[in-house]
Parts: structure tokens; sequence; C-alpha cells
């Protein structure tokens, strides 16, 4: 895979590798840019804030809604 990535690169593409999991990554891994998004308190906490924001937005959307 890493290969495949690495010619896709070569080839003028822009290449980048995100990482998810509890681990740290590699700052570069076999010459990309790899970047950590998060483990598991990461996406509880983006899970939290979004159902928090589509539910507001529902709400809102909602308001001015007349039969």
């Amino acid at each position: 895979m890493l290969d495949s990535l690495a010619h896709l690169k070569q080839s003028g593409h822009a290449v980048t590798l995100l990482f998810v999991g509890d681990n740290p990554s590699p700052a570069r891994l076999a010459g990309l840019p790899v970047y950590h998004i998060g483990g598991t308190e990461a996406w509880r906490q983006l899970e939290a804030a979004y159902s928090t924001t589509a539910g507001k937005e529902a709400r809102q959307e909602n308001t001015g809604l007349r039969l």
C-alpha cells in the first residue's frame, strides 16, 4: 500500500495519511506526511459536539415552520 501511495505522490498527487487510534503515529511514513486525528476520547468528543450541533440546527430549522 505504501508503494502505491508513494507512486501516486511521484505522479503529482497530494497524498496524506490519517491515523485514527489511541497510539501516537509517526510524523512521516515512507516519505508521506502523517496526521493523528485522535483516538477513542477524541471521537467521543467529536460525536458529542456534532450531536449537540445537529440537534440545535434541527430545532432552529423547525422554529419558523408553519402549517
